[in-house]
């Protein structure tokens, strides 16, 4: 008998778990992975693309809420993240430290070169501390995204849900 996608991820922490493996895949595996689990059950693939943090999103946040999460990068990682973004964009992830500290951080920023791989790179690292800050209550999002919130037992929510409609 072949094991569906959805099977392997409906117990306790799975959502969260295949959430974290489509939020760490590139672009077009992160499709694959959600039109994989669209063919097997429509409400887990809704719910994972309404949980799903990418850049778009996060790039979408209130200015304080990119401050936190700049707080919390290394210093390589932000260069590597926030290199191929706007200017004002930038400024917003940065906004918590001292200006000559930012002064020092933007000289950095303009002199290293960043390719497309280490920007994905940072860009998966990112979404990952993002997820840990979530977590760790460092960044609440339900000011500011509350549809991100995930529901305790979730997995049995959706499978609930799903048999309903079948």
């Amino acid at each position: 008998m072949n094991m569906g996608l959805i099977d392997r991820y409906e117990k306790d922490g799975g959502f969260l778990e295949l959430l974290a493996l489509i939020e760490a895949a590139g672009p077009q595996k992160q499709e694959k992975l959600l039109e994989s689990v669209e063919s097997e059950n429509v409400i887990w693939a809704n719910a994972l693309r309404d949980k799903q943090l990418h850049l778009q999103r996060v790039l979408a946040w209130p200015k304080e809420a990119l401050s936190v999460v700049g707080q919390h990068l290394p210093e390589n990682i932000l260069v590597s993240f926030l290199k191929p973004l706007r200017s004002a964009l930038r400024e917003h992830f940065v906004s918590h430290l001292r200006d000559e500290r930012k002064e020092e951080f933007f000289e950095l920023l303009e002199s290293r070169e960043v390719n497309a791989n280490q920007a994905q790179a940072a860009t998966a690292y990112v979404i990952q501390k993002i997820r840990k800050l979530i977590d760790h209550k460092l960044l609440l999002i339900e000011t500011f995204d509350p549809m991100l919130r995930i529901e305790p037992e979730i997995e049995k929510i959706l499978l609930k849900r799903a048999k309903e409609l079948s």
